[in-house]
């Protein structure tokens, strides 16, 4: 009846618009595929700013949200899911794509207790978990060892003065540590320093200026390697399996929203990471480490 009104007019030109309540809806019936798209792609072309107003439906995005999401999950895709990509760039393409997807605080928010777990402190998935890992042929004792030796560039350690070495050892001090002059360049891998004093002392010298410029760049692959490398251990895959289909949520007190969560709020990368390697095969993660650290420690 509308389209024959429509054409009894003999229109020049018909604008239609669609509102984005709708449009929102039709997305999500896109994206569930038990259900009937309700609309097609080409509808979003056409839609005008009203925001929807659905109680039951969340989150409430709205329509240049949603389009967003679509560019960025397609740049992720692209950029890390190919074939020929490696298990490292995969996984990282995977956590990406679902923070963008599924916010932390929406992930989580219809879970139980029992179906989650919100603190690695004292476990076998915290980075603090002693166990031989192998960065550039050198040995540390653990993840979090590694991973804060990967922030400095080579030789950088070595240009850091006694003022400063004085100021990282009075933040050491009540964990009974002394770093020398001498011990600098292999601060990481000696016996001395547990995991949480190497936090401490890389944090210092993030203060002081010696990490290197590309640090936010290349952190998220350096602990993927790490991690992949760590849970190719037997024991360690076997404790991780045992967490299993738990959603691993790095809870923290120290304001981290990057690898964690606090306050209500965090990507979470942490357990996001955690949690794709633990959907891989304990063959898949040995045949990774071992491209990335064929002389690492055997389990």
């Amino acid at each position: 009846m509308v389209a024959s009104a429509i054409r009894s007019a003999l229109p020049r030109q018909i604008d239609i618009a669609i509102a984005e309540a709708d449009i929102v809806r039709s997305q999500i019936r896109i994206d569930a595929l038990e259900k009937c798209a309700i609309a097609t792609r080409s509808a979003y072309t056409h839609s005008v700013g009203v925001l929807p107003v659905s109680r039951v439906i969340e989150p409430k995005f709205d329509l240049k949200e949603i389009l967003e999401r679509k560019k960025m999950i397609s740049c992720v895709r692209a950029r890390y899911s190919s074939s020929g990509h490696t298990l490292v760039d995969k996984t990282m393409g995977r956590i990406y794509e679902d923070a963008i997807r599924f916010p932390t605080e929406i992930a989580i928010k219809d879970l139980q207790t029992y179906q989650l777990k919100i603190s690695f402190r004292g476990t076998s998935l915290s980075n603090f978990y002693e166990i031989p890992t192998v960065r550039s042929r050198s040995l540390y004792a653990s993840v979090e060892h590694a991973y804060q030796a990967a922030k400095f560039p080579p030789n950088a350690l070595e240009r850091v003065g006694d003022k400063e070495i004085h100021r990282i050892n009075s933040r050491l001090a009540s964990r009974g540590v002394t770093v020398t002059k001498e011990s600098l360049p292999s601060l990481f891998e000696g016996p001395e320093l547990t995991a949480g004093a190497s936090k401490i002392a890389a944090n210092e010298l993030r203060i002081m200026g010696y990490v290197r410029d590309d640090w936010d760049y290349v952190k998220l692959r350096i602990m993927t390697e790490l991690l992949i490398q760590k849970f190719s251990n037997d024991s360690a895959y076997r404790l991780l399996q045992e967490t299993a289909p738990k959603y691993l949520v790095e809870g923290n007190d120290w304001g981290d929203t990057y690898w964690g969560f606090t306050d209500g709020r965090g990507r979470n990368f942490l357990g996001r990471l955690i949690m794709q390697i633990r959907a891989n095969s304990i063959e898949t993660l040995k045949e990774e480490a071992d491209r990335l650290e064929p002389e690492r420690p055997s389990n």
